[in-house]
């Protein structure tokens, strides 16, 4: 009877203990990331009396072991597409639509129709305007999406920052919580909740990159990177280290990413960017890295093609009625330092040419009042083709030295390197032309130049960038990819400020034709044709197409991969979703179930209660007896 006694007692703390159990699984049902826990009676037997004593195993939590490692493998895939989508969704955004008028295609072909209109319109200061507004237009909308790609490289390059710094941060608790793990197993205390605790931070870490989770006797886990580098490991912990950088340019190699440095000291350890090849971590360095710098690189091959094909055109011909001082760019094409960058030509720099240009003044119909033709040779420098057309030229109307009246002009570099040329009179105009076979040309003299380049050679005005229509800063006519132009290009300034600076004819002999429209067609008709050589960059191979052909294949391209994105996105939510909901549905708390067990637990305990009651009695009962 004294057996039955503890037997029962013993039956009813267990009891106790499984309702709090049950309680505590119905209390935490709704918490993110907490199991059901279980515990069963275990009983224990005494020699030949039988069952002495009832006690509760460990709590243990259910949690299907291969299920939760699939989770995990979906969780790094969706961190992945889920990144690539959000980023791709940015640059829809800033992309636009087709059916948007904004576009970069847009404003591209709103240029060409402007140029049409002179065409059949006639170079009205209306038609000439609508050029230029237009041009300005394209440089706005070039200018804003280069900047934004800027822009989302800076962002990416922090949340690699901040993604970096969350990733230590779990693998700093999962050590922590691996120790606490390990001193409730061998103490046969439950780690069910720890477990929990640290699913969760595995569940981080699954997100931002693939990891290999890999158990030990005592519940502990050693976590390694998707290449098998170890992360954690017993109360070890190797911690990657990432400085976000400034982002200023296009051209900007951004920070790396290091793995088992000096703790505190960025940069140090083993580089390993190339090393994150799943979860959010490695879509954000294939964003900044490959996505976006490849877009740049399509946009500003767009710009370069643009940009030296109608400056090209544009300089060949000259204005009608236009301005007094033409003034070129500080750098030219070839005119480099010792590093291959462009350098500001200086008087004694070499040039070599062919051909003779024309240069005069011209009165507001158009026709020269005098003019000098400039023989280009070869081993001229700056300085001496200067002086070839200020001193040992004659003007040619006058037969003279010195000019007709108005008719005189003034040839000079500044300072910093631009070459200037300026009618002496106000209210006058420079004009310029090619005369006669070969055309004027010129090319940069070189360490192994033996002459003028014909590979290398520019027209005049175009070499010294006294007529362009576009401008990108110090970056010049090149046949090579170059760098950061689509954040820089504007109109020149001097067609801004006045319209009859735009090029719409040429000259013919000694005049300008007042409605001749030649130039404009020329530039509109390069737009359209499909025989613009752009080279390989980006997404985009090597090919001969139109201006606005290849805007479009930018464009399509752009908007099919945003599509493909999403769709990637969609399929991989959906099958993280069905297996998440499978792994849930196993471990998870069912309310219901719950309060039954409780119920259960409870109408047992009364049972047991009212047993050691009548135990009892009949023991006070037998006392009494025996006493008596």
């Amino acid at each position: 009877m004294v057996d039955s006694v503890g037997l029962l007692l013993t039956k009813i703390q267990a009891e106790r203990g499984l309702a709090t159990i049950t309680s505590a699984n119905i209390t935490n049902a709704e918490v993110d990331g907490y199991t059901r826990k279980e515990s069963s009676y275990v009983t224990n037997v005494s020699g030949k009396s039988g069952v002495s004593s009832v006690h509760l195993s460990t709590a243990q939590r259910y949690v299907d072991a291969a299920l939760q490692k699939q989770v995990e493998l979906q969780n790094s895939k969706l961190g992945q597409e889920g990144t690539l989508n959000k980023y791709y969704e940015k640059i829809s955004d800033l992309l636009g639509t087709k059916a948007s008028h904004g576009t970069f295609v847009h404003q591209l072909s709103d240029i060409t129709a402007a140029l049409r209109s002179v065409e059949s319109l006639g170079p009205t200061n209306i038609q000439k305007n609508n050029v230029i507004e237009n041009s300005l237009s394209f440089c706005d909308v070039m200018n804003n999406l280069a900047q934004d790609v800027l822009l989302l490289r800076s962002q990416i390059d922090q949340d690699i920052s901040d993604s970096v710094q969350d990733l230590n941060n779990a693998l700093t608790d999962t050590i922590e919580l691996n120790s606490e793990i390990s001193t409730y197993f061998v103490q046969n205390i439950s780690t069910a909740n720890l477990l929990d605790e640290r699913d969760k931070n595995l569940h981080t870490m699954s997100a931002l990159s693939k990891v290999t989770i890999t158990p030990d006797s005592q519940q502990k886990v050693i976590v390694s990177s998707e290449t098998g580098r170890v992360l954690a490991e017993g109360s070890n912990v190797f911690l990657y280290s990432y400085s976000p950088s400034i982002v200023t340019t296009p051209s900007q190699s951004l920070s790396n990413i290091y793995y088992g440095g000096t703790p505190g000291v960025p940069g140090s350890g083993l580089v390993v960017t190339g090393e994150f090849k799943t979860g959010k971590i490695a879509a954000l360095i294939e964003l900044r890295d490959t996505v976006l710098v490849n877009f740049q690189a399509e946009l500003d091959e767009l710009t370069r093609v643009v940009r030296d094909n109608v400056n090209a055109i544009h300089n060949s011909g000259t204005s009608y009625a236009g301005g007094g001082t033409l003034t070129g760019t500080q750098t030219l094409f070839g005119v480099v330092d010792v590093s291959g960058h462009y350098t500001p030509p200086v008087g004694t720099t070499g040039i070599d040419g062919q051909g003779t240009i024309r240069i005069g003044v011209s009165d507001q119909t158009g026709n020269l009042i005098d003019y000098k033709d400039i023989a280009l040779t070869n081993g001229m420098t700056i300085d001496g083709l200067i002086a070839q057309i200020m001193t040992t030229t004659n003007y040619t109307n006058s037969g003279g030295s010195v000019a007709n009246t108005g008719g005189s002009f003034t040839v000079q570099q500044l300072a910093t390197g631009e070459l200037q040329i300026s009618a002496d009179t106000p209210g006058k105009t420079i004009t310029m032309g090619s005369i006669g076979n070969p055309t004027a040309q010129i090319s940069a003299t070189t360490a192994t130049s033996i002459g003028f380049d014909p590979t290398r050679g520019i027209g005049f005005s175009h070499f010294f960038g006294l007529n362009d229509l576009f401008l990108t800063g110090s970056q010049v006519y090149s046949p090579t990819v170059q760098v950061g132009l689509s954040n820089v290009l504007e109109v020149h300034p001097a067609l801004i400020s006045n319209n009859s600076n735009l090029s719409v004819g040429q000259l013919v002999g000694t005049s300008v034709l007042a409605g001749d429209t030649s130039i404009i067609k020329q530039i509109a008709d390069t737009l359209i044709n499909n025989d613009l050589s752009f080279l390989a960059v980006g997404q985009l191979p090597a090919v001969a197409s139109s201006a606005t052909d290849y805007a479009s294949r930018i464009f399509a391209m752009m908007q099919s991969d945003i599509s493909l994105t999403k769709t990637n996105f969609d399929f991989r939510e959906k099958t993280y979703n069905e297996l998440a909901s499978k792994a849930y549905d196993l471990s998870a708390v069912n309310p219901s179930d719950e309060l039954l067990k409780l119920f259960e637990i409870s109408t047992s305990q009364q049972v047991t209660a009212k047993a050691l009651s009548i135990i009892q009695k009949m023991k006070g009962d037998l006392l009494s007896i025996l006493g008596g």
